[in-house]
């Protein structure tokens, strides 16, 4: 099953609802799904962050954020 999960901040962020998300996405991949998550590409401790890359078995994609540049 092909699953996407939205969020406004993902990983590398440490906030609660950034740490839930990530321990569902995992166990979800962990079932053998495709999971994906769609997320900004907000810096992080002032460095870019990659616009595509696989962590723990998650495709993460970060899109522009508006007011970002």
């Amino acid at each position: 099953m092909k699953i996407a999960y939205i969020s406004p901040r993902f990983y590398p962020f440490k906030g609660g609802a950034e740490q839930n998300l990530l321990s569902l996405a995992t166990r979800t991949a962990k079932y053998g799904h495709d999971v994906t998550v769609l997320t900004t590409n907000v810096k992080f401790n002032k460095e870019k962050l990659k616009k595509d890359e696989f962590f723990k078995g998650l495709r993460i994609i970060r899109q522009m954020a508006i007011g970002e540049s």
